[in-house]
């Protein structure tokens, strides 16, 4: 993942914002531009649906890379803190952070939270971005998360991250559910009780929303 794509990912970039702090309209494009280090180098970052940036070396008017390698150090590292620095500063003042990467996991997220009052916990450090959703006796009945297509595919050898919600099933239904394009056998979860869904718009929303509140009734029934 590059340096821009990594510090973005979770954002909403507002254009406005972006003006305000100083980026110009060419075109189609926002361009944002400033010199560093004594004037020697100048990093440029442009807006275009998404943000990209790139050094240039004003000694030798020509784009400087050494800072995109995964382990530099020395100058290049000072080079790619400068970069890193004004990235995290344009994401604090032009951006409204996102829990999660694709709209749609946005979309139902904000749903259970104004519907059952309700707001994901992310219970382990070590993955980060996975939400888990707990009706009021902190029993589980929905949980996004972010993993490899493969993983939930088993026919696909795409690799490519997609975020997955796992809910619960009543288990007569789950043959019929298997047969839906979008939704699979549940990953990390009891495949007879529970199915994963790809939160990628393969399903629309209502659809998942139907299923999110059946996985919530059968949750608090099974507490009865």
């Amino acid at each position: 993942m590059n340096i821009e794509k990594e510090i973005f990912e979770r954002c909403v970039i507002l254009s406005d914002k972006l003006i305000e702090y100083g980026f110009i309209k060419e075109n189609d494009i926002l361009i944002y531009s400033k010199k560093i280090l004594n004037d020697s180098f100048e990093i440029i970052i442009e807006y275009n649906n998404k943000i990209e940036g790139r050094i240039i070396d004003l000694s030798f008017n020509e784009e400087y890379t050494n800072y995109r390698v995964n382990r530099c150090g020395g100058f290049a590292q000072t080079v790619k803190d400068e970069f890193i620095s004004i990235l995290l500063d344009i994401k604090e003042k032009c951006c409204i952070n996102n829990i999660y990467v694709s709209n749609q996991a946005n979309s139902i997220n904000k749903y259970i939270c104004d519907k059952y009052m309700i707001k994901p916990e992310f219970p382990w450090e070590k993955t980060p971005y996975v939400g888990v959703y707990k009706n009021d006796k902190r029993k589980w009945f929905a949980i996004i998360m972010d993993i490899p297509y493969n993983k939930v595919n088993k026919e696909s050898d795409k690799q490519n991250i997609v975020e997955i919600m796992n809910v619960k099933i009543e288990p007569d239904k789950l043959s019929d559910l298997l047969k839906i394009n979008g939704i699979y056998e549940a990953y990390h979860m009891n495949k007879k009780n529970w199915i994963s869904i790809t939160l990628d718009g393969t399903l629309d929303d209502n659809e998942i929303i139907n299923l999110i509140d059946k996985s919530y009734i059968l949750i608090n029934n099974k507490q009865l």
